[in-house]
């Protein structure tokens, strides 16, 4: 018994020992987990975080589209590689076969909307069982839940507030969230921190978080080097050993909004100044703001809260707030004591709720002041307009179907356009009739018969489709108006201007990325203008060509000229066939 006494102590012994070495271990792992997590916030945070995706070929990864992009797009002109509905938010980054990832970036698998969908697309709540937010009167949304939580200090009176919130998405979208941050900021009586506009190859809405942590992966610092290569052939660019990284990197950019648009009427109303980095540590180094002395909204949907200017009930059931599923109030904003509110994504042309005269005025007068000024692109489009035969000589149109929701619902696109366009504009009794060349329309006197006698219109098509001489979808309006003009027929963008233009955060020529900007600009200094349906670009252009026109008329008439080409014209758009029309 003693003998049998003892090997059980012995076994016991040994399963408690081997019990305690089992938990040493395990804190011994867990103390590992927390470093490496650590390490990766710390990285995530940092103002040099890495590069999302590193490509195996010498192709460029198009973010916007998801499609594989030629090294050389920019030499193809009218391309546009802004998404105006918002239907991008979907990440479409997704690894080829022989991509190598350098970290991965976070991904949404929401499905794409249907294009038949209004403009601005509802996206998929992430808990089905909730599907409309209610928020408390105080703190509708916790700070960041990566940060330590701490008491939030009163600011002093006098010390400045500031409002910020992140950009997403095509550029037109961006700047609709731009007017409406301007907006809020006035009423808030608060600085504007300004996020840079993004060009070129822009990704979706994502919920907050990740989408803070998208930015930070695109963040250029550390790669000031790619810039170089831009310019070079691909042939150049693979003989100099360019890295993958640099040819992401070069596939799009950031730009403060004053190298577009001119704020300084704005900037005298509303107190902004320029946030060029999204981390943490470049608020508190700029502007000495830390993470406990911010309010973050995060939002959880694309379309999540609707901004009202009055103390309404905060019982979203209350309201017809349509795609949204929140609400915040001005009132309760204007008491928040932080120094910076921080919210996510400002996009939506109903997003700011105005129940007052004054209000509406306030929000018309912040987006009139958004009308391209860059001197060069300006220079650039007289050049073009000058080239077609000068302002108010062409009817124009957008046909946007190039990629995503428009090139899934191209078809429909084009009807609508041929519906709108045929019905001012009604093609010759006959049928088909024999398109001229570029040169020979763009020559008052060879052009054909019935263009030169105002039956039918000279026509510039804005457009993102490469070749829309040869799409299928485009056949009927070539068929039916002889003289349509794009933008490859009258722009070289080697020889223009444009070229020289370059970004002084990252050294990249801009010109490439602002040519869709100028093929818009071109169709905006017609007579008249056809839009397309969907695209926040196409109400963009019309309400440019709106002001011009509005300007270009008082020119006019203080030159006392004009009459007869109204006259003309006229009789163009009522479809007089007589040939006494010169």
């Amino acid at each position: 018994m003693s003998l049998l006494s003892s090997r059980r102590k012995l076994l016991a012994a040994i399963t408690l020992t081997v019990l305690v070495l089992t938990v040493l271990l395990l804190r011994w792992d867990d103390s590992d987990n927390v470093a490496e997590l650590e390490e990766l916030q710390h990285s995530t945070h940092s103002q040099q975080p890495p590069v999302g995706t590193e490509h195996g070929t010498d192709d460029a990864w198009d973010v916007g589209t998801g499609r594989v992009k030629d090294s050389n797009d920019e030499q193809i002109l009218g391309t546009h590689v802004d998404d105006d509905v918002d239907m991008d938010h979907v990440s479409t980054e997704e690894p080829q076969e022989n991509l190598s990832v350098v970290k991965e970036l976070p991904v949404d698998s929401s499905p794409p909307s249907d294009p038949e969908e209004e403009e601005e697309e509802e996206e998929e709540a992430p808990d089905s069982s909730s599907p409309i937010k209610t928020l408390p009167k105080d703190d509708a949304v916790e700070a960041d839940s990566s940060l330590e939580e701490k008491e939030k200090p009163v600011p002093l009176i006098d010390e400045p507030k500031y409002l910020t919130f992140l950009p997403h998405s095509g550029f037109h979208n961006q700047r609709i969230a731009v007017q409406n941050a301007f907006y809020l900021a006035f009423l808030l009586n608060r600085t504007l921190l300004l996020p840079p506009a993004m060009l070129g190859n822009v990704f979706g809405w994502r919920a907050f978080n990740i989408l803070v942590d998208w930015h930070l992966f695109h963040s250029k610092v550390g790669h000031e080097n790619c810039a170089k290569f831009a310019s070079l052939t691909a042939d150049m660019q693979k003989a100099a050993n360019m890295s993958n990284v640099c040819n992401t990197m070069n596939s799009y950019t950031y730009v403060r909004w004053e190298l577009l648009y001119d704020l300084k009427t704005l900037k005298a109303k509303v107190s902004y100044l320029p946030r060029d980095y999204f981390t943490n540590e470049y608020l508190q180094d700029q502007f000495n703001i830390s993470t406990n002395e911010t309010w973050y909204f995060k939002d959880e949907w694309q379309y999540d809260a609707m901004i009202f200017d009055s103390n309404v009930d905060l019982d979203p059931k209350k309201h017809n707030l349509g795609k949204y599923h929140s609400l915040l109030r001005i009132p309760d904003l204007q008491a928040r004591p932080e120094k910076l509110i921080y919210l996510g994504s400002l996009f939506g042309s109903g997003r700011m709720v105005t129940s007052t005269k004054e209000n509406r005025s306030l929000h018309d007068w912040v987006n009139s002041q958004f009308i391209f000024s860059n001197p060069v692109l300006l220079q650039t489009l007289d050049n073009v307009v000058a080239a077609i035969g000068g302002p108010r000589t062409y009817a124009s149109l957008h046909a946007r179907v190039g990629d995503g929701a428009f090139a899934r619902g191209a078809s429909k696109v084009m009807n609508q356009l041929w519906s709108d366009f045929s019905g001012k504009f009604p093609p010759l009794p006959g049928g088909a009739i024999d398109p001229a060349t570029p040169t020979e329309c763009l020559d008052p006197l060879t052009r054909p018969e019935a263009v030169r006698n105002g039956s039918l219109p000279l026509i510039f098509m804005a457009t993102d489709e490469r070749n829309p001489r040869k799409a299928k979808l485009f056949a009927k309006f070539f068929a039916a108006y002889p003289c349509i003009i794009t933008l490859n027929d009258v722009f070289d963008y080697a020889t223009s201007p444009l070229a020289e233009l370059s970004n002084p955060i990252d050294g990249l020529k801009l010109g490439k990325f602002m040519i869709p900007f100028l093929d818009g600009l071109v169709a905006s200094r017609a007579k008249d203008f056809t839009t397309s349906i969907w695209s926040t670009f196409s109400m963009y252009i019309r309400f440019i060509h709106r002001d011009f026109t509005k300007k270009w008329t008082a020119e006019q008439k203080n030159k006392g000229v004009g009459g007869l080409r109204k006259r003309t014209w006229k009789r163009v758009e009522r479809g007089d066939r007589s040939d006494d029309v010169r």
